[in-house]
């Protein structure tokens, strides 16, 4: 059963919804789609992170100027600047989520402009701290992927935008019960197609 939005033309999207997770279809008409992740995952990590950030600031200080830990600067000094490192690494963490968190987490493709707007993923370079949205024109993806990762529990599935530049845009992902794996599976397929169909590229599987 198609799941229909309110639009200016009223076109059938994937029936998808319900099987999302936390993601919703915000937009499904002729001229694109969109999906749209709540924003209270992020508002989660950010505050995590930044309590993080701050016990690693505050243990680092007690630790290397404690005057009860003094004589043992060979010991404290190097660990104090352990958890100062691991603040800094933090700081940069936080600042992805909290971009992500006001931007918001999204995957959406305009026909009208020709273009595609995501949430990059992870890819283990400096760009990652970034964590606003990327447009990017249609032209430059390279593809449109449900990603399957098996589990011992259970198997997480999840939609993702390929651009030629290497990079990955994120798009819904899903960890159904055994049970319902293949039921969630058909309609994330749906979802991808119409996805795939909007950017111009056919669905991959891997």
């Amino acid at each position: 059963m198609a799941h229909t939005v309110s639009t200016k033309a009223q076109v059938s999207a994937p029936a998808v919804d319900d099987v999302l997770g936390a993601w919703h279809v915000t937009r499904a008409d002729a001229g694109g789609l969109s999906f749209t992740a709540p924003s209270g995952d992020e508002r989660r990590a950010t505050l995590k992170k930044a309590v993080t950030v701050l016990g690693s600031v505050a243990l680092g200080v007690v630790v290397a100027f404690d005057p009860r830990l003094a004589g043992a600067e060979s010991f404290t000094w190097p660990f104090a600047g352990l958890l100062f490192l691991v603040a800094g690494i933090g700081v940069a963490s936080t600042w992805r989520s909290a971009r992500r968190w006001r931007h918001g987490v999204r995957l959406e493709v305009d026909g009208a402009r020709r273009t595609v707007t995501g949430s990059p993923l992870a890819g283990g370079d400096l760009s990652d701290f970034h964590g606003g949205p990327l447009t990017v024109p249609l032209a430059e993806v390279e593809a449109v992927a449900l990603c399957t990762y098996p589990d011992k529990d259970k198997t997480r599935l999840a939609l993702e935008v390929r651009l030629s530049g290497g990079q990955r845009l994120q798009g819904p992902d899903v960890e159904p019960a055994p049970e319902h794996l293949a039921e969630v599976r058909a309609r994330l397929v749906g979802a991808g197609e119409a996805l795939a169909r909007l950017c111009g590229r056919s669905l991959v599987h891997t």
